[in-house]
Formats: structure tokens, C-alpha cells, sequence
């Protein structure tokens, strides 16, 4: 798992490398964690070695670039080499060990831990021995049981690459993920790219992956690990520093960014951060208001721990806490997820398990917590991590296991949990009813979807049960499940359109479970599409000006037709409502005929237009009517109908 170099530590500063020997060198860019070059160099120092002299001492320092880029198997066998020439430093056997577990060596790394335990002397290290020796010994002793049944498990060939792909955040029926898939520039800790951020619609057989373009995914930096807030505006995402002296950061931090405008915002530093410390995987709960990450800044358990820090009434994040000794250990717990049943998943390798990082279970009983090991298939010897659930029997992980359909470093697994007993009992079918819809506005004779609406769903007694918003698309869906048989009520409201309102009754909604296939299953009833027409008048005051929409006329005519009288009622109401403003009624043409006939024709229609609305009751000195002909052309060189239309416009202007 190459990537977890990134997930684990964080990005160091890069400095010029001098003419030395291959062995010098090594040791330079070792510094300056670019353990992927100091590889090349060691190895040809040892190439270069005739006298023996440095057989050792190199093979422990390539075995340490593997180790902290996160490739432990790689490490073994140059362990192994530095042991064979009696190259000996304090916690060698400590390394040794942990990349032995991570293979599935487990008599071989018990032997290493026993004499780590005897020999460090670094209190750290000594604790995280002492952990690692008692859960070998737990692991030769117990067997762990799977937590679920039967677990089917593939790859999910359609987002891997060979470089690792990580990361995961679902988002309604959109996956998003980190990769280190593009080349642009190369990480020079581990040979490969830097993280990016992708989006894939996995419910569309021809979706495509698209990676989150700047300001979210930026070259030459580690941009990973999203989370998403539940309407889908909100991204958090650990992002790493520049590597430039200049830069006032260090190691990895948390940062956010907000959908406005259908455009992701220039991201902001958290302030849940410690700026010299690391801090990455975040989780964001569904209501917004809890962010669980991961952290080794001072005051923990060792390692990485898990902190949570929560949202107050002024959107001001709490000074983050630690999640406690039940959940972190002196090994490194990360990229936790809360699941539909609040239950906490998380990785460690400071809990009993197979070998590298595996996925755990957290359950809260009472004032304790209850910390449960998954289990296989899910766990292995190598890493396993990032699991999230689509519902409660299917979703997707993380592994850099060793399988046949493996596609190259971490890749993303899916999964569908199937109860053993599901031939013998039948399985309890249960249906989770929602309601969604879509926001809409009037536009040139159809409609147009409507985003940014505030949207309510309200039952029988009037007290608001949930409020989300419409998306860019204008759909929106509410996270409270709702019981057949009630009435609701939808209310859409947005500044500058009028309310609308939709009366939802579920009676009669219930489908029939009979030909379900699966133990739980969710349903979105009826979709109801909700209209807020424009109130341009709002916008009259604001701007000073509007186009009212939908006033047409016949052909080379001026009279008023019904339906724009209609639309002009609307006027005759505002200025009624409005008694102490005075407006000027403009009309006007395209530029098809000539300026004098042109000029003509929209003073006949602004004073005809004037007339009627003075035959409503409203004064004449309240009202001007101004012809403008061609002059003042939105569209210049209109080519289309659709432009000409655009250029034949009435207006309202404010005079007073």
C-alpha cells in the first residue's frame, strides 16, 4: 500500500543533493523522505561495495525506505541481509517483526517481538513491542470469527489502476475516491503520483471517472481521503503541503471546500488541525455536525489516534478530543466511517489481527466501548481498510492483498454480506420508504430545474420533520423515512420566487414485498416536482429594472393579446400593493425591418400596453410607456428565432 505513506506520514522537504558517494546520497535524500531515490542509491552502493563494508548498514536503510513507504513485505528480505551482517540498531527486530506479521509469518515476527521486548529501551517503542508481541500471541491462541456470515467479495475492476486507488466516500449513488493515478508529477517517496480526488457514478454502467478538477485536486501535492456532508455541498479532504520552504504548514492537514454555484470553492484550512502534526481521514457524520479523523499530534496513545471534534449553533468546530483508550492503542487507528446503525468502523494495527492494518468494529455498551475484529475475508495479512456501506449488506473497501483478480497497489474492493441461513429462514424484508423530488421555475414557455431551494418536509402537526436543499439539478431527497399511511407536506421556498407547496399522503404507497431480492431495501415515493414561479417585482426594487416574461404580440401588431394581459395583471397588482412608485414601460423589437418602422411599432406596444394597465385603475401619472425600437439590442447579430425573441422584450423600469 503504497499510498499509505501518505496516509501515515507526512510530505518532507526537498533539498539538493550534492556530489557524494551513492551511499552519501542515500542518506541525503533519505532525510528528505524520498525513499523511492534513496532505494537507487543504496542499491548501487552496495553494488559499488567491494570491501563488504556497507552490505549491511544499506540493506537495513532499504529496508527501512520500504517500511516507510508503507511496503513491509518488500522490507523482509533486506531485514534479513542486515541481520545476516550482523548489522544490529535498537528496533530492527521491532521492524522486522511488523513486516513478518504483514506476510503472514506470524512464528518468525513472535520470535522478533520477544527480543525487541528485551532489548529497547525507547518507551515508545517498547509499548507498541510489548502490543505487538501480545497480539501475535492472541492471534496464535484465539481464533478470531468472522463477524458476518458469508461474505461474497470482488474487486471493482472499473475504478483500479495499477497505482493505489483509496479513499472512499459514497454520496448517493456516486463514489468518490482517491488515486494516485496521473503521472503528472512524480512522488519521489514512493515512485508513483500524487493523490488526486475522483468522482464515479457507479449506479451508470457508462459513467466515466472524472477526477475533481483545481481548486480541489492540485499537481505536485496529496489531495485524498474525501468525506461528504449529507446534501452534498460540503467536501473535506486531507491535503498535504507543497514541500516548499515557503509554505507555513507541515506535514498533512484537513481542509474544506463548499458547492457553490455548481463550483467547489477555494478549500479552507480546518481549525481542528495542528499545524505541525498530522491529520488526515476524515469522516464527516450524516447530520453534519461530528468530524471524526485521525491524528498523531502529542497527548494520544501512540501512533495515530482517533479524535472527534463537533459543530456548534455558530458553525464553530469544538477543540478536538481523543476517542479514547477502548478505540486507540499504540499502534495507528485511521479512516473511520459511522454506518447506518451507528456503529463505528476504523482501521488499526494496534488491535489483535491478522497483520498490517485491518477493520474493526466499535460498539458503545453503555460507558464502554466493544471493540471487534471483522474478521475474514475482509481481514488479511496485508492492508485492509476504508469500509463504507452503500446499505446493510453491501458496500466497499480497501485492500493491497495478494489475489488473483488484484489490479495493482490498494485497490477497491466491493462486498455483499449473505446470511448462511438465508434457504433455511426466510429473509425479513424490510422497506425503508423516503420522498424526494425536483425544484423547478418557469423559463421562456417550459421549465428549467431550480437548485439552491430550501426545501421542508413537514407533517400532520406542522412541526418540521427535516429541511435539505434542491441540487444543481434541481432533484433534492430527505434522509427521514416516513410511514405509510400519514399525511406530509413539502414546502419549497428560495428569495425571489414564491413558496410552493406539495400535500403528500402515503396511503396506499406500500409495495408488495413478495418479489424483493433483498433483506432491506429503500424506496423513493412519487418524486413530486414542486414550481416556484419568479417574482420579478422582488427583483424590480432590488435592480431597478426586469423584463417581464411572456409578453407576445401578434405580427407587425401592438394590440394587447390575452395572454399577455394575464402577465400584465401581475403589474396592475404589484403597483397597487405599491401605491408610491412610479415605473416607465419599455417595449422592444429585433432588428429585423427597418430602425423607423421598428421604432414605430414598440411605441405603439408600450403605449398600448400602458393603456390597458390604466384601464385596471392605476393613474396615469404613475406610468410612462417608451418605445425603444432596435436600439438597445440584448443579442446584436441575432442569428436564431430564439435570439429574436430574446431581443423583443418589455420592461419595467423604476422612475421613483
Amino acid at each position: 500500500m503504497r499510498i499509505s505513506f501518505f496516509c501515515l506520514l507526512g510530505l518532507m522537504l526537498y533539498s539538493m543533493v550534492a556530489c557524494k558517494s551513492s551511499y552519501e546520497k542515500a542518506r541525503e535524500v533519505f532525510k528528505n523522505g524520498e525513499y523511492h531515490r534513496a532505494i537507487a542509491y543504496l542499491e548501487k552502493s552496495i553494488a559499488k561495495d567491494r570491501s563488504g563494508k556497507l552490505q549491511g548498514k544499506a540493506s537495513y536503510w532499504i529496508a527501512e525506505c520500504y517500511r516507510l513507504s508503507n511496503r513491509p513485505q518488500e522490507a523482509i528480505p533486506y531485514y534479513q541481509k542486515a541481520i545476516q551482517a550482523n548489522f544490529w540498531v535498537e528496533d530492527l527486530p521491532l521492524h522486522y517483526g511488523y513486516a513478518l506479521k504483514t506476510s503472514g509469518q506470524y512464528t518468525q515476527a513472535e520470535q522478533q517481538f520477544q527480543q525487541a521486548v528485551k532489548q529497547i529501551a525507547n518507551k515508545e517503542k517498547a509499548a507498541r513491542a510489548q502490543l505487538e508481541l501480545k497480539n501475535i500471541l492472541y492471534l496464535k491462541n484465539h481464533q478470531i470469527k468472522p463477524l458476518f456470515d458469508s461474505v461474497r467479495i470482488e474487486n471493482f475492476s472499473a475504478l483500479n489502476t495499477l497505482s493505489a486507488d483509496y479513499g472512499i466516500a459514497l454520496w448517493r449513488d456516486k463514489i468518490y475516491f482517491s488515486s494516485t493515478r496521473r503521472k503528472e508529477k512524480i512522488y519521489q517517496a514512493t515512485g508513483d503520483g500524487f493523490a488526486d480526488i475522483y468522482e464515479f457514478d457507479f449506479a451508470k454502467s457508462e459513467s466515466e471517472i472524472q477526477m475533481l478538477p483545481s481548486p480541489i485536486s492540485l499537481p505536485g501535492i496529496h489531495d485524498a481521503c474525501p468525506t461528504l456532508s449529507a446534501d452534498g455541498k460540503t467536501l473535506i479532504f486531507a491535503r498535504s503541503t507543497s514541500g516548499k520552504r515557503r509554505d507555513s504548514l507541515e506535514e498533512v492537514n484537513l481542509f474544506a471546500s463548499y458547492l457553490v454555484d455548481g463550483e467547489w470553492t477555494e478549500p479552507e484550512f480546518l481549525p481542528v488541525n495542528h499545524a505541525r502534526f498530522w491529520d488526515s481521514s476524515p469522516f464527516l457524520s450524516p447530520d453534519g455536525k461530528t468530524l471524526i479523523f485521525a491524528s498523531n499530534r502529542p497527548g494520544g496513545y501512540g501512533g495515530i489516534d482517533l479524535y472527534r471534534a463537533t459543530l456548534d449553533a455558530n458553525g464553530n468546530w469544538s477543540k478536538p478530543v481523543n476517542m479514547g483508550k477502548h478505540i486507540n492503542t499504540p499502534g495507528n487507528e485511521l479512516f473511520p466511517y459511522i454506518s447506518h446503525n451507528r456503529k463505528l468502523y476504523f482501521a488499526s494495527d494496534g488491535h489483535p489481527g491478522y497483520g498490517g492494518l485491518d477493520i474493526f468494529e466499535a460498539t458503545r455498551l453503555g460507558d464502554s466501548v466493544a471493540v471487534v475484529n471483522v474478521g475474514a475475508p475482509f481481514n488479511t495479512p496485508y492492508d485492509d481498510f476504508g469500509l463504507v456501506f452503500i446499505n446493510p449488506e453491501r458496500g466497499f473497501f480497501v485492500s493491497n492483498r495478494k489475489a488473483d483478480d488484484a489490479q495493482g497497489d490498494d485497490d477497491i474492493y466491493q462486498f455483499l454480506i449473505v446470511p448462511l441461513d438465508t434457504l433455511e429462514v426466510p429473509i425479513q424484508k424490510v422497506v425503508a420508504y423516503y420522498v424526494g423530488g425536483t425544484t423547478l421555475t418557469d423559463f421562456r414557455g417550459g421549465r428549467k430545474p431550480l437548485d439552491s431551494v430550501n426545501v421542508f418536509l413537514i407533517d400532520h402537526k406542522g412541526d418540521t420533520l427535516e429541511k435539505t436543499f434542491s441540487l444543481n439539478d434541481g432533484t433534492f431527497r430527505f434522509k427521514t423515512q416516513i410511514a405509510i399511511g400519514n399525511t406530509f407536506q413539502i414546502l419549497a421556498e428560495k428569495n425571489g420566487y414564491s413558496s410552493a407547496t406539495y400535500f403528500y399522503n402515503t396511503s396506499g404507497k406500500q409495495i408488495d414485498t413478495t418479489y424483493l431480492t433483498e433483506a432491506f431495501t429503500e424506496v423513493v415515493l412519487d418524486e413530486p416536482q414542486l414550481v416556484l414561479s419568479k417574482n420579478v417585482f422582488e427583483e424590480l426594487l432590488l435592480t431597478g429594472e426586469i423584463v417581464l416574461e411572456n409578453i407576445y404580440y401578434d405580427f407587425d401588431d401592438y394590440k394587447i393579446r390575452p395572454d399577455a394581459a394575464a402577465e400584465l395583471d401581475k403589474l396592475v397588482a404589484f403597483m397597487q400593493a405599491n401605491p408610491s412608485i412610479k415605473v416607465e414601460l419599455g417595449s422592444h423589437t429585433d432588428a429585423r425591418g427597418s430602425d423607423a418602422y421598428n421604432l414605430r411599432l414598440s411605441t405603439l406596444r408600450a403605449k398600448a400596453a400602458v393603456e390597458y394597465i390604466v384601464s385596471k385603475g392605476i393613474s396615469i401619472e404613475r406610468i410612462v410607456a417608451k418605445g425603444y425600437g432596435e436600439t438597445k439590442l440584448l443579442i446584436p447579430n441575432a442569428q436564431t428565432e430564439e435570439e429574436h425573441q430574446l431581443n423583443r422584450r418589455t420592461t419595467v423600469a423604476l422612475i421613483k
